[in-house]
């Protein structure tokens, strides 16, 4: 009994003495990952720096600006002052005008050659132009005075008078360096309802 006693206590000593083995070499060993990874992180740090240092000079992107500001527009048309007497009970009905699908999006559109276009996405118009020239048309039309009421397909009035078309063109020609101009082409149908 004494010998396994011995024998006992010899493999507790070696236990003892692996277990403090692996924690001395697991400590050393964690030390070393830690000031590998210290080391990959200051790597990284360094490179993402460069990189940004690199794309700085280079122009490809401005840390010490903001983004540009998006400007937004609003088509507008003013009738000569003039007041002729409407026609007693005439009233024209608008419906909202088709448009072009190469002007319909809200980014205003340049012509920069015979079949170059492109858009703008920092200008733009505030709403819809199919909208926009819609409401345009009624405003110019009511000034106008030609109609005693003029009025959208939301109304409830029985219009003896229908006006529905499209806008085929709508955009700025570049074309011509030093003089560019606004174009806005539209086909207008005015339909007598009775």
């Amino acid at each position: 009994p004494s010998g396994r006693l011995r024998e006992s206590q010899r493999i507790d000593e070696e236990r003892k003495t692996i277990s403090f083995v692996r924690a001395v070499w697991r400590a050393a060993g964690a030390r070393e990952f830690n000031q590998m990874m210290r080391y990959r992180w200051i790597h990284l740090e360094l490179v993402f720096v460069l990189a940004a240092v690199i794309l700085e000079v280079g122009g490809c992107i401005r840390l010490a600006k903001g983004s540009p500001e998006k400007h937004y527009y609003a088509l507008e048309v003013a009738r000569p002052a003039e007041s002729p007497v409407p026609r007693k009970g005439a009233i024209l009905k608008i419906r909202k005008l088709r448009i072009s699908p190469r002007f319909e999006g809200t980014e205003i559109v340049y012509r920069t050659s015979e079949a170059r276009y492109r858009s703008d996405f920092y200008n733009e118009w505030f709403i819809a132009p199919s909208a926009m020239v819609t409401q345009q048309l009624q405003s110019w039309l009511t000034n106008a005075r030609l109609f005693q009421h003029v009025v959208d397909t939301s109304s409830s009035l029985e219009a003896g008078y229908l006006l529905e078309g499209a806008v085929n063109a709508l955009y700025a020609d570049l074309r011509l360096n030093g003089s560019p101009k606004a174009v806005l082409t539209m086909q207008i149908v005015l339909i007598r309802d009775r």
